[in-house]
């Protein structure tokens, strides 16, 4: 009995989390963007305004906080991977961090690891 209560708890914990990560990304489409005091945000054709992670629009990756701004630089995604959003706000993919030091694949995943110039050659790669 203990061990079906345990396999049924880690299940659910499981669908729990693809659950949430599946929702913090997001593909839309209607409405447009408005700039305020605090800044850019999304408002859709609807009266609403998107949130809460990411969501592609007209082909591009943004981050939205709580409050539906957009965010610009490092962010944390509920899947726990590091992307950069580019100061336009979209996503950057299959290219360095503004300062050359991180590679973001095609995904827009930072891997974890630095570019730059080994202590013991002069070869650039991925250390």
């Amino acid at each position: 009995m203990k061990k079906m209560k345990k396999h049924f708890l880690r299940n659910l914990l499981l669908m729990v989390v693809m659950l949430s990560i599946k929702m913090s990304f997001v593909s839309f489409a209607g409405g447009s963007w408005v700039q305020d005091g605090n800044g850019w945000f999304y408002s859709t054709d609807g009266g609403g305004y998107l949130s809460n992670g990411f969501c592609e629009i007209n082909g591009e990756w943004y981050y939205f906080n709580t409050d539906g701004y957009m965010y610009t630089g490092w962010v944390q995604g509920g899947d726990g991977r590091w992307y950069f959003m580019s100061s336009s706000g979209a996503m950057l993919r299959n290219t360095t961090s503004p300062d050359g030091k991180y590679w973001l694949d095609a995904n827009g995943i930072w891997d974890g690891r630095t570019l730059g110039v080994s202590d013991t050659s002069s070869t650039r790669g991925l250390f």
